[in-house]
């Protein structure tokens, strides 16, 4: 075997971990011509889990020299416990999980050639006891807390692309710190999924909820200004109440996903659309998904779907993808949500509203898509 020539071995190595990723773990033990040369596949991702073993072989990793540390390019932790969603104090490693993982990532600078860092926490909001405070945290919350807390002290090398999945909705000083908004800024793509507490009525008005979005979200956004995509994502309807302040502009973004944001024309600050419409001159990708217009406690529409879509046909001049997605709704309105409020309770979604306003709204996608697919067919 070792007297292969490096490129067939190095071919082996890429089948191999095409094929089964996990068996290039095996394959190291061939020989050590074929260990050198799968040993940068192995490690270019590195994935760490929430438990104390995971956490502690991440940090064996980091002391392995300059010929292991420089092969990773790409660092995920993945925060589920090992049975999904089921979770108790029996299965997530707590204050000592905590500890550990805090330690290995502090380490990330070592990793030099590090430029995807991916963060996929628990996808339950643990739910906070009444009290109006935070003081009553989760291990969930405590964990994403901490880490990020150790990014900022110890913050990675120059970052390309930065996920974060299941973020909880809780406010914090962290975020409007400058230490931590300084990890956002060479990115230039940036993912982030929100997971709020949506099962009570009138979540709406929660305060960590409001401060959540109207404070920590644009503090962390207004630092990433090199990015070229932008995907956000909330399990909560978000865009009015709260508002999200998006007076942002990115100069170079090209790809934009939403989901779950209002549309509302009343405040031009706040207003989702001024902000897609302000990347007219660089943006060629638009994912809307279960996005909504909004008709307020009267349910009056002052700007309906099909007046969105006629604006962004007109606008976007440089679009060559646009993908809507519909709420999930009952009835058939077509990818076209239309959200009132209930005072107090909770958003609800008008069907009557969406039903009348379908023919005009289906001429109007009609018409964009039209146009979409006319300027992509002109591409060289």
């Amino acid at each position: 075997m070792s007297n292969l020539p490096v490129e067939l071995l190095l071919a082996i190595a890429h089948w191999v971990k095409d094929l089964d990723s996990s068996l290039l773990f095996n394959l190291r033990l061939v020989s050590k011509t074929l260990n050198a040369v799968a040993a940068p596949l192995v490690l270019r991702a590195v994935t760490v889990r929430d438990d104390v073993q995971s956490a502690d072989g991440f940090a064996c990793l980091q002391a392995g020299g300059a010929v292991t540390t420089n092969a990773v390019q790409e660092v995920v932790f993945q925060g589920n416990p090992a049975q999904g969603h089921v979770w108790g104090e029996e299965n997530i490693s707590g204050e000592a999980g905590r500890a550990a993982l805090c330690i290995s990532f502090s380490g990330l600078a070592k990793f030099r050639n590090l430029r995807i860092l991916r963060f996929e926490f628990h996808n339950y909001f643990h739910r906070l006891r009444d009290s109006p405070t935070l003081n009553d945290t989760s291990h969930f919350l405590d964990l994403q807390l901490e880490l990020f807390a150790v990014l900022a002290a110890h913050p990675p090398p120059p970052l390309v692309s930065l996920t974060l999945i299941n973020i909880t909705a809780a406010p914090h000083s962290l975020y409007v710190s400058e230490a931590f908004q300084n990890i956002f800024c060479p990115l230039r793509t940036l993912h982030i999924s929100v997971i709020c507490d949506n099962q009570r009525a009138g979540a709406y008005q929660q305060a960590p909820l409001c401060d959540f979005w109207e404070v920590s979200v644009p503090s962390v956004l207004k630092s990433a200004t090199c990015l070229t995509s932008l995907n956000i994502r909330s399990d909560f309807p978000v865009g009015v109440r709260p508002a999200v302040p998006m007076t942002i502009h990115f100069p170079a973004l090209t790809v934009l996903s939403l989901r779950n944001f209002i549309l509302d024309p009343a405040h031009a600050d706040y207003d989702i659309l001024e902000f897609i419409v302000r990347h007219k001159s660089t943006l060629t990708r638009l994912e809307l998904d279960e996005c909504a217009v909004y008709g307020g406690e009267p349910r009056t529409y002052p700007r309906p779907w099909h007046a969105v879509l006629h604006r962004l046909r007109d606008e976007l001049v440089g679009l060559r993808t646009l993908h809507l997605t519909p709420v999930e709704s009952y009835v058939d309105p077509g990818p076209f949500g239309y959200l009132a409020l209930l005072p107090g309770t909770y958003y609800l979604e008008d069907y009557q509203a969406a039903t009348e306003a379908k023919d005009l709204n289906k001429a109007a996608l009609q018409s964009m898509m039209s146009t979409v697919y006319s300027r992509r067919a002109q591409d060289p």
